[in-house]
C-alpha cells in the first residue's frame, strides 16, 4: 500500500522505494529519510504521506520498534 502511494504520487519504482524506506537499516537513516522527504514536499503532501504511513503502521495492531520510532519522527513534523 505504501509503495503504491509513493509510486503513483512520486513515480518511485519498487526498487527505489525499497532503497529509500523499506530497507533502511537504522533509525538514524530513517530519520534522515523523513527529514529529506519533509523538505521536498508541500505541507498538504506531507499530511497525506503521514496519514498513509500511520494507517499502514496501525493496520496489523502490532507496532514494532522501528515503527514506533517512525511514528515519532513523522508525527513531530
Amino acid at each position: 500500500v505504501c509503495h503504491k502511494y509513493f509510486e503513483e504520487n512520486y513515480k518511485l519504482t519498487q526498487k527505489e522505494f525499497a532503497t529509500l524506506f523499506v530497507n533502511l537499516p537504522t533509525i538514524e537513516s530513517i530519520e534522515t529519510f523523513i527529514e529529506e522527504l519533509f523538505k521536498s514536499v508541500s505541507k498538504q503532501e506531507w499530511n497525506q504521506i503521514k496519514d498513509t504511513i500511520n494507517k499502514i503502521i496501525f493496520a496489523d495492531n502490532i507496532i514494532h520498534e522501528k515503527e514506533k520510532e517512525l511514528l515519532f519522527l513523522i508525527n513531530k513534523n
